[in-house]
């Protein structure tokens, strides 16, 4: 079962994000997935636990990254949603939006695997971007964070 932040919690993150970024909206998604609406300024909430599959292949994925840094999962959703925001290409997000469909469609019709799918989604250009974005916040400003996954109670 997905663990949903509780109110304080959410304010806290609420706080964290205004703290980078005081132009956006957050709000809880209601599929407990962390996501971002560009367009609305808005970040979703996801579970207090992400999905663990998804996770699982998150990890792998981003341990074979140059920039690899070890961050809580929740955390790391959580910058890399602002990171959309923070390194927003119009060009390149319309682009990611074919790629997803193309992704998507070769995914239903069996052309790929759930491991593959999610290796590239994650390697668009936006989504990397956006994740490493995440990760060179967090090394310029790893005590913040750690006080927040602190203050949360997250473990990785």
């Amino acid at each position: 079962m997905k663990k949903r932040f509780s109110k304080q919690e959410i304010k806290i993150i609420k706080d964290f994000i205004h703290s980078i970024d005081n132009t956006l909206k957050v709000k809880v998604s209601r599929e407990l997935r962390f996501e971002c609406n560009i367009e609305k300024k808005i970040i979703y909430l996801g579970a207090k636990k992400p999905n663990y599959k998804e996770n699982l292949l998150f990890q792998e994925w981003y341990k074979k990254q140059p920039e690899y840094t070890p961050i809580n999962k929740t955390l790391m959703s959580i910058l890399h949603e602002i990171g959309h925001f923070k390194t927003f290409n119009k060009q390149e997000f319309a682009l990611r939006n074919e790629q997803e469909q193309m992704l998507t469609f070769m995914y239903e019709h069996y052309y790929i695997d759930e491991k593959q799918i999610n290796f590239s989604y994650w390697s668009i250009d936006n989504e990397r971007k956006a994740t490493m974005w995440g990760v060179q916040f967090f090394k310029d400003n790893t005590p913040i964070c750690n006080k927040l996954t602190k203050t949360l109670g997250l473990t990785n």
